[in-house]
Parts: C-alpha cells; sequence; structure tokens
C-alpha cells in the first residue's frame, strides 16, 4: 500500500505543477516580443522587446544580447548600413521627455558601440552611406545651420555635431564638378546607289542576346546626395575631434542561464 501511496502522492504533485503553468499563462506571463529581424556583420539579430517594454537587439549567432537603454519606449529599427566590417543601426524611439528622438547602434565584431544621439527631439533627418562604404552619415538639413554627425569604421569613431554650411557646400561641390565633354557629332555617311538588280535576300541572323549588366550596389534610399555625405565625411575626419566611445552593456545568453 505505501508504494500506492507514494505515487499518488507524486501524480498530486505534478498536477499542481501543470496547473500552476496554465495559470501563469492564463494570468499574462508574457514571453518576449520580435520586433523585427535584420542583417548584420555578426549574422542575422532580432529587435526584441520585453512585457515590461524594454528592448534589446538578439544577436543569434554570437549568442549575445545588446541591451538598450531603459527609458526607450516604441523603439524601431529604421535602417541598416553595411560598412566595411562594422553594421550601423539607426533607431527611434521615445522617452518620457521626447515624442521621436533617433540615435546610431553599431555593431562591431564581438561588441557594440552607442548608442549615439543623432539630432534633436523631432528632427528629421537624413542618412547615406560614404562612397567608399567606410563611414555613415547623418545630417539635419536646415539651410547653413545644418548639422551632420558620422561613424568611420576606420578608426571605430563617432564623430559630432558638426556644423555644415549646406547651400555654401552645394556651390562648392557644384564649382568643382569636372566639365562634361563635349559629344562628337557623327559625320553624315556619303548616300549609296541603290543596285539596278536587287540582291536576293537572306534571312538575318539573329544576335546572340546579351546577357543583363549587374546592376551597381544601390545606395541607401536617402534624402542626402552622396557628394555631400563625401565632402562631410572628410570634414569630420579634418576638424572634429572623436566623441568619447561607448560601449553598449553586452549580456551573454549563456552567462544569464548560469
Amino acid at each position: 500500500m505505501k508504494p500506492i501511496k507514494a505515487l499518488r502522492a507524486q501524480a498530486n504533485r505534478l498536477a499542481r505543477g501543470l496547473m500552476l503553468v496554465l495559470l501563469c499563462s492564463a494570468f499574462g506571463v508574457q514571453a518576449d516580443q520580435v520586433i523585427g529581424r535584420f542583417n548584420s556583420v555578426a549574422g542575422p539579430f532580432s529587435h526584441m522587446e520585453t512585457p515590461a517594454g524594454k528592448a534589446y537587439l538578439n544577436l543569434h549567432e554570437r549568442k549575445v544580447q545588446v541591451q538598450l537603454p531603459d527609458d526607450w519606449r516604441e523603439s524601431t529599427v529604421e535602417t541598416t548600413m553595411e560598412l566595411d566590417g562594422d553594421t550601423a543601426v539607426v533607431m527611434s524611439y521615445s522617452t518620457a521627455q521626447c515624442e521621436s528622438q533617433t540615435a546610431l547602434v553599431v555593431i562591431s565584431g564581438n561588441t557594440a558601440w552607442g548608442p549615439y544621439r543623432l539630432g534633436g527631439c523631432g528632427d528629421v533627418l537624413a542618412f547615406q552611406r560614404s562612397e567608399d562604404g567606410k563611414s555613415f552619415v547623418a545630417m539635419q538639413m536646415k539651410g547653413r545651420s545644418s548639422e551632420a554627425w558620422t561613424y568611420s569604421s576606420k578608426d571605430k569613431n563617432f564623430r559630432g555635431p558638426m556644423k555644415v554650411d549646406l547651400p555654401g557646400l552645394l556651390h562648392a561641390l557644384s564649382k568643382a564638378r569636372p566639365a562634361v565633354a563635349d559629344t562628337p557629332t557623327a559625320k553624315p555617311a556619303p548616300p549609296r546607289t541603290a543596285p539596278s538588280t536587287p540582291p536576293p535576300t537572306k534571312p538575318l541572323a539573329r544576335e546572340p542576346a546579351q546577357a543583363p549588366k549587374s546592376a551597381a550596389k544601390a545606395s541607401i534610399p536617402s534624402a542626402l546626395p552622396q557628394p555631400v555625405a563625401n565632402a562631410v565625411v572628410e570634414h569630420a575626419q579634418a576638424t572634429t575631434a572623436p566623441r568619447r566611445r561607448v560601449e553598449i552593456n553586452l549580456i551573454s545568453r549563456v552567462e544569464t542561464r548560469s
């Protein structure tokens, strides 16, 4: 009789545990939500949000979580850019003080830099990648009072804000543009005398269809012209000291389980 009683007691404990799991599920114990999935130099990553509203980036192949600031709410990944070994992640978010703010997070090797704030509250920014593919540029275009921010994968440094006279820069770029050479006009061909007896017509051999040329790497959709982005990067490297490098808190999933 004792073994039977022990089995009954064990069955009761299992039933209570199952009931507790069902009650937790029914009363709102939720898993983290996937906001979006993207690619990076560290492999695919997911933008996640906990039930409490805290956001993080989950780097699947590295088994690492990039913790974003606690006061960020309603965060969104706006775009990503490959930067020759780094990935720039442009994010928008809201806080108690600002409904719309933009920031840059950089995934670099085994770590992540940032977040670096771009612009002010509610600013509309234009983004572009430099022509050599090694720098990220963000600009708030307000005429002579424009501001810009850059990140370079060469030295892993973030620079800005820096003042930019956008009309003056565009004028200088238009002057520096090389003149387009005149296209030579084709000489008219001399008239040919038609033969008295037309030769027998031969079926024309069809030329083999040419394979379509591979399209050039598309630039990131942006209102910021490519020459302006290149000029801003050169100006930043020459005149603007880099900001202090900020390393985001990384949490390994292996560590959190122990």
